[in-house]
């Protein structure tokens, strides 16, 4: 293992700030909208159950 003098916080902390941005923008474009279609498809559901009960 390293000793605590050979790390560069500095570099440590670019990596993870890099990370923490680039899992942002995952999230953002590919994660919402999966959950926005989730969503909806839950609503769709609800609202056809709702449907055929009021016609019994």
């Amino acid at each position: 293992m390293a000793n605590e003098k050979d790390l560069d916080y500095k570099a440590i902390g670019a990596v993870i700030l890099v990370s923490a941005i680039a899992f942002t923008a995952v999230g953002a474009f590919q994660v919402a909208p999966w959950l926005e279609k989730r969503k909806a498809k839950k609503l769709a559901a609800a609202k056809k159950l709702q449907v055929a009960n009021k016609k019994r």
